[in-house]
């Protein structure tokens, strides 16, 4: 095959325009070749990032309707918890924020509380030092399905019922089962096996093959009767009592009466100012702290545009992060019973402080929170990673909408509610029976949860529409994402196709990094230089998160990615 030599462009000189192979856009003026070989989708009108393809469709079919965000990221929602039914279901919960196109963001708290009689001596007389991860004892009241009324009610045109017939059609109707479920139903077989629900509903002939399709018709039919309800019966009436006889039939604490008070909180995100953009996080009883505090932290020690081919950066990064989180392990919680206010962590005096105790030489062993002596150090984090779905919407009025959801675990508790096709989330087991932690397991407490849909803002109006899954990892990902996209000028498909790292936080005596393979080797052997514990993995790491991502530009156009180390999509319009 003979391929023809392209003309060069008229007035252009030989000596600027030479083409030394492909691409030969890299030697085009003002233009620069992709760092990797994914490419961003680009739309004018609307636009849904979402960690499966199907899920990224119903919310665009939503949009296109003449629904808004609110309205399309419910429809998104739902549609996860039928094709990442391990991430997430009508049991878990879920942190939302909308950018509405005329007024300041709002935080919506999605998440449900730790039953009334929870008894955390009942667990330590059976010998229990933690909340047991797999057990009905984990098991906190749903909010996920109470925030999609909440926020439909202030936000939305659509009705909940209207919303959540693309969930069901794809339910009822089935969808092929992709490499990352059925990898994820290998994983929980055991778990799934331990109910009879659980093998009904995904072992009916043993694991299923790759490409077989998965039909759900009882969660079809839950989801039915929630929009039926306007969600209401979630929490009253024969679905209450299925989802608190689930539960007290397996020796937990749940009751129709906890259901029946749940109720979702709105509240102001907690923000900072960071390279002229006003970034934003939920606050308590989730960790948002965490991430702004790293990014004021990272200021106060070096101002400006990092470079993350140097190893200076990632090391910076990574201990602002360690400072963050001991600071979050040992303060935040359900923010009625905290001693401190979340402002407080985010203190620029504070954390000028914390960024003058960073070396940049070495990896601190260990970090401790500094702004109140008398608190006790918070237990150390026991997961390294999560299972979470984020989505991101944008409409075509620049209302916006991150939202995360979760069942904390793959296939939470793995209580099943019988006759309804879900699994109930193991929030609880983030609480500790150690007597005066922070995050004690107490009866009415909102648990400590890790997911943070972020949003980033420039004179008001919405840049960035950002989140991953991955427990703890969430903010040490948005952290990446956000310098290489604003330092490094990378588009959302390419910062996202970066590798990344992740510091462990279940290690509070030195710092163990986990790096995928394919970051610099001399950048990894700088960073052991510097005290860091390295872990090098593979090329595309599980533990470091799925990513979503839109952002939009000075001319409107939406840039969106979703992560190639999930099954992400993103649908443009």
């Amino acid at each position: 095959m003979t391929v023809p030599r392209p003309q060069r462009a008229q007035g252009g000189s030989s000596r600027s325009m030479a083409r030394t192979g492909w691409p030969w856009t890299a030697s085009v003026p003002g233009q620069r070749p992709y760092r990797s070989g994914f490419r961003p989708i680009l739309g004018e009108r609307g636009m849904v990032s979402a960690a499966h393809p199907l899920a990224a469709q119903a919310g665009l079919d939503v949009l296109r309707s003449g629904g808004n965000a609110v309205d399309a990221a419910v429809a998104t929602s739902a549609a996860l918890m039928v094709v990442v039914p391990m991430q997430c279901s009508p049991g878990g919960d879920a942190f939302w924020l909308i950018a509405p196109p005329d007024a300041p963001p709002q935080a919506l708290n999605a998440s449900g509380v730790i039953p009334e009689s929870a008894n955390a001596d009942e667990l330590r007389a059976l010998g229990h030092s933690t909340v047991p991860t797999r057990s009905a004892w984990a098991v906190t009241v749903p909010g996920a399905v109470a925030g999609w009324a909440t926020a439909l009610e202030r936000f939305g045109t659509r009705s909940l019922d209207e919303v959540l017939k693309p969930a069901i059609t794809i339910a009822e109707q089935g969808f092929i089962i992709g490499r990352h479920l059925r990898a994820s139903i290998v994983a929980a077989e055991p778990l799934l096996r331990a109910s009879q629900d659980g093998v009904e509903w995904f072992l009916r002939s043993g694991i299923p093959a790759l490409y077989d399709k998965l039909v759900q018709p009882l969660l079809a039919d839950t989801l039915r009767q929630l929009g039926r309800s306007g969600g209401k019966s979630m929490y009253n009436g024969q679905l209450a009592e299925a989802i608190a006889d689930a539960v007290v039939s397996r020796g937990g604490w749940l009751s129709e009466s906890d259901l029946a008070r749940c109720e979702p909180r709105w509240d102001s995100p907690l923000s900072v100012q960071w390279r002229g953009l006003e970034i934003f996080q939920p606050p308590p009883n989730t960790q948002g702290t965490v991430l702004l505090a790293a990014l004021r932290t990272v200021d106060g020690r070096d101002s400006g545009p990092l470079k993350l081919d140097a190893s200076q950066a990632h090391h910076l990064l990574i201990e602002a992060l360690r400072a963050a989180r001991a600071d979050c392990e040992s303060h935040v919680m359900d923010p009625a019973y905290a001693r401190l206010k979340p402002d407080a962590l985010l203190d620029e005096s504070y954390l000028r402080l914390r960024a003058a105790m960073i070396s940049p030489t070495a990896a601190q062993p260990t970090w401790t929170s500094a702004i109140d002596e008398s608190a006790m150090p918070g237990p150390v984090s026991r997961e390294r990673d999560g299972d979470t779905a984020h989505l991101a919407v944008v409409d075509c009025d620049g209302m916006a909408v991150s939202l995360t959801q979760s069942l904390f675990d793959d296939f939470g508790s793995g209580v099943p509610v019988t006759g309804h096709g879900f699994f109930l989330q193991n929030r609880a087991s983030s609480s500790s029976l150690q007597r005066g932690a922070p995050n004690e397991l107490q009866g009415g407490h909102r648990p400590p949860h890790t997911l943070v849909p972020g949003l980033a803002l420039d004179g008001g109006q919405v840049r960035f529409v950002l989140g991953a899954m991955g427990g703890t990892g969430q903010p040490q990902t948005q952290l990446q994402l956000l310098v290489q996209m604003v330092d490094e000028g990378l588009d959302p498909a390419e910062a996202i196709a970066a590798p990344r790292w992740y510091s462990d936080v279940t290690t509070r005596e030195q710092s163990r990094v986990y790096v995928e393979s394919r970051l610099s080797r001399r950048i990894v052997d700088e960073l052991k230089a510097r005290g860091h514990e390295i872990v090098r993995l593979g090329p595309w790491e599980e533990l470091m998160g799925h990513a979503q991502v839109i952002e939009v530009n000075s001319g409107g156009v939406l840039v969106g990615g979703a992560d190639p180390r999930s099954d992400g999509a993103v649908a443009a319009w």
